[in-house]
């Protein structure tokens, strides 16, 4: 018999509160976001709406647990969302392909019970995992009459994170950068057209007034920075899911003509001393008490392409390494796939 359960979550506040006490930043993605969801409405001067919370019965949480250690959390913010998966850190690595083969079994019947029979279908996790997921989802619908084909993945990526202790001294020939917190309606304009080509390469096509309202919403909770050179706008950082111990950058962009000026790696480093703590920040006007958000444990972030890996990794991100302050793994692969119903 399995040693293995499952576990169906009514409440997202107390499925956040199970969540958290296995937060870092492999659980980030789907942390995060359900944290993201339950926020408030935000406004700004003269009451226009920015961001709504997620319609409640439009959630579906699940759990698989072994005695009280957390090994997999499933859940869907919205019909309009992916499914995410994800698991604490070091856990994965020591499961038995029984073992995952044990967590699918629950899993699968679990999204069939509160989605219906065709309620899955994309998911963005560990890779192994969601591959895993897939095939069994797979073979569910073929058992109950369903043809199903499983899809190449959308996207991959590799999810990595920097901590205090992994951090690099400051670097003197990144001094001379201008960096500064988003704050004015005019720049965030300007950012539009950074964030609608920054987000073509990712797995989902951008729309303009959703980048608006979105970078929006990310000023006023002071989640932008953006960098200057000779007083023209050269690039932005942007962070989000924010959990009591983690912060995710969302997007690092740097304008075509401003590449190869070590921009990109100047916003990371300042954005990562900022959240995690250290100083020098780096960044012009930083508060003194640190983000808004409060200091955190880890910063993470996920990265596509193999060029800009060594930029992250300069900068302190444990890509390809192991953390030495635990000696698990500082990353995973990420892949975001698919199903069709034929």
């Amino acid at each position: 018999m399995s040693n293995f359960r499952l576990r169906t979550f009514s409440e997202p506040e107390q499925y956040a509160q199970a969540c958290i006490g296995f937060d870092d930043s492999f659980m980030n993605f789907p942390l995060g976001s359900l944290l993201d969801s339950m926020s408030p409405i935000n406004t700004v001067d003269g009451g226009d709406q920015l961001q709504t919370t997620v319609e409640q019965s439009l959630r579906i949480l699940l759990a698989v647990y072994k005695a009280e250690q957390l090994i997999v959390c499933l859940l869907r913010i919205s019909d309009e969302f992916a499914w995410m998966l994800g698991t604490p850190r070091g856990v994965e690595e020591e499961l038995s392909a029984k073992d995952v083969a044990a967590v699918i079994s629950l899993l699968v019947p679990g999204i069939a019970a509160a989605a219906g029979t065709k309620g899955f279908d994309k998911v963005i996790g560990p890779r192994a995992l969601v591959n895993s997921l897939i095939d069994g989802w797979v073979s569910y619908a073929a058992e109950h009459g369903q043809a199903v084909k499983a899809l190449d993945p959308f996207f991959t990526s590799k999810v990595s994170y920097a901590t205090r202790a992994s951090l690099p001294p400051p670097c003197p020939a990144l001094s001379h950068l201008k960096i500064e917190q988003l704050t004015k309606q005019e720049d965030a304009e300007a950012l539009v057209s950074f964030m609608l080509d920054f987000l073509t390469h990712g797995p989902q096509k951008p729309n303009e007034e959703q980048v608006r309202r979105q970078l929006q919403v990310a000023m006023y909770l002071s989640h932008v920075w953006i960098c200057r050179v000779d007083g023209e706008l050269a690039g932005y950082i942007s962070v989000g899911r924010v959990t009591p111990r983690t912060v995710a950058i969302r997007n690092v962009y740097v304008a075509p003509s401003h590449r190869r000026k070590g921009i990109a790696e100047a916003l990371t480093r300042a954005v990562s001393r900022l959240y995690l703590g250290v100083e020098p920040v780096g960044i012009e006007g930083a508060p003194l008490d640190g983000p808004a958000d409060g200091v955190k444990d880890e910063v993470c972030l996920n990265v596509a392409e193999k060029d800009v890996e060594r930029i992250y990794t300069r900068s302190g991100f444990l890509i390809d390494q192991q953390d030495p302050a635990t000696g698990k793994q500082g990353w995973f692969h990420s892949s975001f796939r698919g199903i069709e119903y034929l």
